[in-house]
């Protein structure tokens, strides 16, 4: 692909993926390691249950989709902060646009 800007995208996102905050959040939140620890429960319990062949592709699948995840939620706030500065910058037309939903517009 010779898009410049998703290489870049693509460095900054592993580069925030790699910080010292993004992995103290992972290892400390306790929704994280809830799950995480829901998960890791849930692979020892199937584990005795079917082949190591495909316990091992589900354990991948399974990171595979969390990474996944992990990159859309990214994207994601990049997008939120970038509207949250966008529309910061035009309050007027914040207020105009809660007017019209809540059918309070004036003429």
């Amino acid at each position: 692909m010779s898009d410049k800007n998703v290489r870049i995208m693509d460095e900054l996102m592993q580069t925030i993926a790699q910080t010292d905050e993004w992995e103290d959040i992972q290892e400390n939140d306790p929704d994280i390691k809830r799950a995480d620890r829901e998960l890791v429960e849930a692979l020892r319990e199937v584990s005795s249950l079917i082949p190591h062949e495909l316990y091992s592709k589900l354990e991948e699948a399974v990171y595979s989709y969390s990474n996944a995840v992990e990159w859309a939620a990214m994207l994601y706030g990049i997008h939120v902060v970038t509207a949250i500065r966008d529309v910061s910058a035009r309050p007027f037309d914040l207020s105009r646009y809660i007017m019209a939903r809540t059918g309070r517009a004036t003429a």
